[in-house]
C-alpha cells in the first residue's frame, strides 16, 4: 500500500487547518459548491491531503477490526457540522428495529432519533466537507480491499439525552443471508459532532471478545467492522453522530482481482525498443546519487499502465526510476479500475476521486507532492512512451546544457506515437494569443543537427526534465484549478524569473499520445457532475489570478496565497518578453518569435498540405479542446 508520508500528511492538514478560519456567520451562507472542501477557495488545496488514514489505522482495521481518528477534520468543519445537524433536529424520526414492514419503534432496545441522507446533497451544506473527508477515507479502504462497492449508506442520528441508548446489535446479517452480488454492510464509520456529551460511550466487543468503550468526543471518527456487536451506553445531554455503513460484495471482489490479472501483461510498441537513444561518453553511473523522479498526472487514464512500463522498461538503470502518480479514478464505483497499474516498489499513488478532479495544476501539485529528494525531476502526461536510454540521454544532455546556464531545463513538445520511428526533434516558439489573452505555443519540428541541445524560449508541462531544485523552488499552484491553456504560461514565466533556463533535445526523447480517442473527457465528465456553470466560474477566477500574477490587474496582496506562487526575482516578466518577443499586455507575437531564436533553415517545412503527421499532431494542440490530463 502506498501512501503518504504520515509527516507529509500532517503538515499539510495542519497547515489546512490554519487556512480554513472563518466567521460562524458565514458557516452555510454560500452555495454546496463553494462551501464543499474542494471548491472553496480556502481550502482548496485539500486535494494534496487526499489520504486521511495512516497506515496504521488501516492496518488497525485490518487486525483487530476497529480504528481511531481522532481530529479527523478539524474543529472548524466540526463545528459547522454540528451547526447543520442541529438545523436539521425536526427532521429526525424516532429509531426503528426490525426490517422493511416488520420494522417497530422500541425505546426498550434504541431510543435515538436519526434521519437517512441522500449523501453531499445541496440541503446539507454544513455536512459537507464531513462527507468529502469520509468519501476520501472509502476510496483508501476500497485500494486497500476492505471495501469494493460504492454503495454508500448515511445516517445522522440524535441521542437526546435522559438516559437514551441502544443496545447490543451488529450492522450487518450473517453472510448466507445475501444472494451473490448483493451489497452488504462491511465496514461502519461514526462521527462524532456533539462538543460536550456526558455518557453515550460506544461500547464494542473485539474479535478477542475483550470490550472496548470509547468516547464521543467531538470530530472522532470511529471505523469498525461492520460485524463486530457494539452499544451505545446510556447517553445524558444531546448527542449528535454522523454514521456511516461501506459495503462489498464477493463477486466483484472476485471481478476485480481477475481482470487486474488478465491485464497485468501490457505491450511495449516494438518500433520504439528498436530505436534507441544514443549513450554519451559522459554517463550517469550510481542509481543512489542520480535518482529521477518522475511526476505524473493521471485523469482517468488508459495509457497510464503502458506508460509506467515504458518507463521502467526502456529506462538503461530502472534503479534510478522512481514515479508518483496523482490518480485521479473512479475510487468508488470502480469504472477504471480495468486500468489502473498494480502496484510497484518505484511507483508512490496519491488517489482522488474524479469527481474531485480540477485540472492538471491541482494535479500536478498533489504528484509534486509524492516527491522524497530524487535528484532529477521528469515530468510527463500519462500517455506517453520512451525510448531506450531515456534516463542516461536526459541526464547527459542536462549537463551538456549546463556549460551555458547554470539552471537548466529541457522542455518540448513530444512527438505523436504515430511518429515514434520519426527522432525529428521539436522546439517551443510562440504561436498566437487566445480569446482568453492566453499565450498558445506550438513545437516546431527541426532539421537534424550535430548540436544535442539547444537553448528554447518556454516550456511545456508534457516533457520537462531538470535537477530537483526547479520543483523545489519553483512548485505548482493548486489554485490554478479548471486552468488548461495558462498552465504553461504561468510556469513559464515562474521559472525563467527565478532563474531557470530552457532547453530542447535536438532529438525525440520520448513520444506523446495527442489524440484523445479512448481517453474520458474532463469537461464533460464535469459538467455532468456539477453543471457547466461551477467550471466556468472557477476558471474565470484562475485566469484572474494569472492576470494577477503578470501584474495585468489588481494587487497580487489581495490574491489568496499567491505570494507563495508568485514570480520570481532574478528577472522580470520584461525580461520573460524580450526572451519569447511578446507583449502580454497589448497581446502581441513579433513575427520573429515563431522562429524561436533560429535561423528559418533549422526547421523542417509543415507549410504544405503533405506535411508530416507529426508536426500536424503538435500543432493541432493549438485548436482542440485542453487535454484531460
Amino acid at each position: 500500500i502506498n501512501m503518504f508520508d504520515a509527516k507529509l500528511s500532517s503538515k499539510i492538514l495542519g497547515f489546512l487547518e490554519e487556512e480554513r478560519k472563518e466567521e460562524e456567520s458565514r458557516l452555510c451562507a454560500k452555495p454546496w459548491y463553494e462551501e464543499s472542501t474542494y471548491f472553496n477557495e480556502r481550502s482548496n488545496d485539500l486535494v494534496v491531503a487526499d489520504e486521511p488514514l495512516s497506515a496504521q489505522v488501516i492496518e488497525s482495521v485490518l487486525n483487530d477490526g476497529y480504528a481511531i481518528i481522532d481530529d479527523f477534520c478539524g474543529k472548524n468543519v466540526c463545528e459547522r457540522a454540528r451547526l447543520a445537524a442541529e438545523a436539521l433536529r425536526n427532521d429526525l424520526r424516532p429509531a426503528k428495529v426490525g426490517r422493511g414492514l416488520a420494522s417497530v419503534i422500541n425505546k426498550e432496545v434504541r431510543s435515538d432519533m436519526i434521519s437517512f441522507l441522500a449523501p453531499e446533497q445541496n440541503k446539507h451544506k454544513g455536512l459537507q466537507d464531513v462527507e468529502f473527508k469520509l468519501r476520501q477515507a472509502r476510496a483508501q479502504l476500497r485500494w486497500c480491499g476492505l471495501i469494493n462497492d460504492k454503495t454508500v449508506s448515511t445516517q445522522l442520528a440524535l441521542y437526546a439525552g435522559g438516559g437514551t441508548s441502544y443496545t447490543k446489535h451488529v450492522d450487518v446479517r450473517e453472510a448466507s443471508c445475501y444472494a451473490d452480488g448483493e451489497p452488504r454492510r462491511a465496514l461502519t464509520a461514526v462521527y462524532y459532532l456533539s462538543k460536550e456529551v456526558k455518557g453515550g460511550a460506544l461500547r464494542i466487543t473485539l474479535l478477542n471478545n475483550s470490550i472496548l468503550d470509547l468516547e464521543p468526543k467531538a470530530d472522532r471518527l470511529i471505523l469498525f467492522r461492520s460485524e463486530l456487536e457494539h452499544e451505545v451506553l446510556p447517553v445524558y445531554f444531546d448527542r449528535f453522530a454522523l454514521t456511516q455503513w461501506w459495503f462489498r460484495t464477493n463477486h466483484l471482489s472476485a471481478y476485480l482481482k481477475n481482470s487486474k490479472e488478465e491485464s497485468e501483461q501490457v505491450k511495449i510498441d516494438d518500433q520504439i525498443l528498436c530505436n534507441p537513444l544514443p549513450v554519451f561518453s559522459v554517463q550517469a553511473n550510481s542509481s543512489e546519487e542520480e535518482t529521477i523522479f518522475v511526476c505524473i498526472a493521471a485523469y482517468r487514464d488508459p495509457e497510464l499502465k503502458e506508460t509506467l512500463a515504458s518507463l521502467f522498461h526502456t529506462a538503461a538503470n530502472q534503479e534510478r526510476i522512481f514515479a508518483g502518480v496523482a490518480l485521479q479514478y473512479d475510487t468508488l464505483g470502480g469504472a477504471d479500475d480495468h486500468w489502473l497499474p498494480q502496484p510497484h516498489p518505484r511507483v508512490r499513488y496519491a488517489r482522488c476521486d474524479f469527481r474531485d478532479a480540477a485540472g492538471p495544476c491541482p494535479a500536478r501539485a498533489l504528484a509534486q507532492s509524492l516527491f522524497n529528494g530524487e535528484r532529477y525531476v521528469l515530468q510527463i502526461d500519462a500517455h506517453t512512451r520512451f525510448r531506450p536510454n531515456w534516463d542516461i540521454y536526459l541526464i547527459s544532455t542536462l549537463r551538456q546544457a549546463q556549460e551555458y546556464k547554470s539552471k537548466p531545463i529541457l522542455s518540448t513538445y513530444p512527438t505523436d506515437f504515430a511518429d515514434c520511428r520519426d527522432n525529428t526533434g521539436t522546439i517551443l516558439a510562440p504561436a498566437r494569443f487566445d480569446t482568453d489573452g492566453i499565450l498558445r505555443f506550438v513545437g516546431r519540428r527541426l532539421k537534424k543537427t550535430d548540436k544535442n541541445v539547444l537553448p528554447s524560449p518556454a516550456w511545456c508541462a508534457g516533457f520537462s526534465f531538470s535537477r530537483a531544485d526547479a520543483l523545489k523552488d519553483v512548485p505548482y499552484d493548486p489554485h490554478f484549478r479548471f486552468l488548461f491553456f495558462g498552465e504553461e504560461q504561468a510556469m513559464a514565466a515562474r521559472l525563467f524569473t527565478h532563474g531557470f533556463d530552457f532547453f530542447t533535445p535536438t532529438t525525440a526523447v520520448l513520444y506523446h499520445k495527442w489524440s484523445r480517442q479512448g481517453r474520458p473527457d474532463f469537461k464533460r465528465d464535469h459538467a455532468r457532475i456539477h453543471g457547466p456553470g461551477v467550471q466556468t466560474e472557477l476558471r474565470e477566477q484562475s485566469l484572474r489570478r494569472l492576470e494577477v500574477l503578470f501584474g495585468q490587474v489588481g494587487d497580487a496582496q489581495t490574491v489568496p496565497d499567491l505570494q507563495r506562487f508568485a514570480l520570481g526575482i532574478e528577472r522580470t516578466l520584461s525580461d520573460f518578453e524580450h526572451q519569447l518577443g511578446v507583449d502580454f499586455k497589448r497581446r502581441l507575437v513579433l513575427p520573429p518569435a515563431r522562429d524561436a531564436g533560429l535561423d528559418q533553415d533549422a526547421f523542417l517545412s509543415t507549410s504544405s498540405q503533405n506535411a508530416a503527421s507529426g508536426a500536424l499532431a503538435l500543432v493541432a494542440r493549438l485548436h482542440s479542446p485542453a487535454p484531460a490530463h
